[in-house]
């Protein structure tokens, strides 16, 4: 379960980064800082506390 939730994850990250081409190249960096903030929080609680992903 938890590769799926991760792969939706990806998925996500991938259409959220496609959207803001169109919207410039600042606004692209930007949502590539939060991404990447993001999956890092989220690897750490992957490593830490996987009993909250396996659904």
């Amino acid at each position: 379960m938890r590769v799926s939730s991760h792969l939706g994850l990806v998925s996500w990250m991938y259409l959220h980064v496609r959207v803001d081409v169109h919207s410039g190249t600042r606004t692209q960096y930007h949502s590539l800082q939060t991404s990447s903030r993001y999956t890092l929080s989220y690897s750490v609680a992957a490593n830490h506390y996987p009993s909250l992903l396996n659904y």
